[in-house]
């Protein structure tokens, strides 16, 4: 039996730095980004995937999702290797996640509109749900989880306090997975064991409009570096 179906939640942008419009993406006011950067933030690389969740159902089974959809075993496009990938570690995660939690992170295996040369895995994690508290992990018991079973984490930028502009120089840090640029940089604020708030930040020339979108292009795999 399935289990009750999580969405990832949408990430407000704590500025929008494109001259085109929002699309109805959530933008932090000028008040509500001052007080997310006045504490201590860490800074990840947003990486350019496919958001895909690994859960267990009530019978023990591993199941995916991607958005708003649970991903069958026996499906094509980006996400034909998915499973295959997915098998090495489908014990652990078994064991690790329980009934209790979801991993969420960035399936790479499709270039969308950034093309990856030295990815370390097709999936990097990024995050942790808990489904009794409605909570994230915070980056610690995080990566304190997808350690012990191998799976790569998210690699950080920086850790600290920032201002908007510190933040926006950020920008140009080079990609970690082989690209020529970032899509842009998650910023998160923990609080004890737990995340408390996260917001993101996307360069302005990066687009994901619909007239561009990288699915109309045919599918070409990002690269692993072995």
């Amino acid at each position: 039996m399935i289990s009750e179906f999580f969405r990832f939640p949408h990430t407000s942008h704590i500025d929008w730095l494109s001259n085109s419009g929002a699309r109805g993406d959530k933008i932090m006011s000028p008040h509500e980004a001052d007080l997310f950067v006045s504490t201590k933030l860490t800074v990840e690389e947003k990486v350019d995937g496919a958001n895909v969740g690994f859960s267990i159902d009530n019978d023990g089974n591993l199941i995916a999702q991607n958005r708003g959809a649970w991903i069958d075993r026996d499906v094509g496009g980006q996400f034909k290797h998915l499973w295959k990938w997915a098998a090495p570690y489908e014990n652990q995660l078994k064991a690790k996640l329980g009934k209790e939690l979801i991993l969420f992170g960035e399936w790479c295996y499709a270039k969308h509109s950034i093309r990856y040369e030295r990815l370390p895995n097709w999936f990097i994690g990024f995050d942790i749900y808990e489904r009794s508290s409605g909570r994230f992990f915070s980056v610690q018991r995080r990566n304190e989880l997808l350690s012990s079973i191998g799976i790569p984490i998210v690699r950080p930028i920086a850790v600290g306090h920032f201002s908007i502009s510190d933040l926006k120089s950020l920008l140009s840090t080079p990609s970690s997975y082989g690209a020529n640029n970032i899509e842009g940089i998650y910023l998160r604020k923990d609080e004890d064991k737990w995340l408390s708030k996260r917001a993101k930040l996307v360069r302005p020339d990066f687009t994901q409009s619909i007239e561009e979108h990288w699915s109309r292009k045919g599918i070409k795999a990002n690269r692993i570096k072995y």
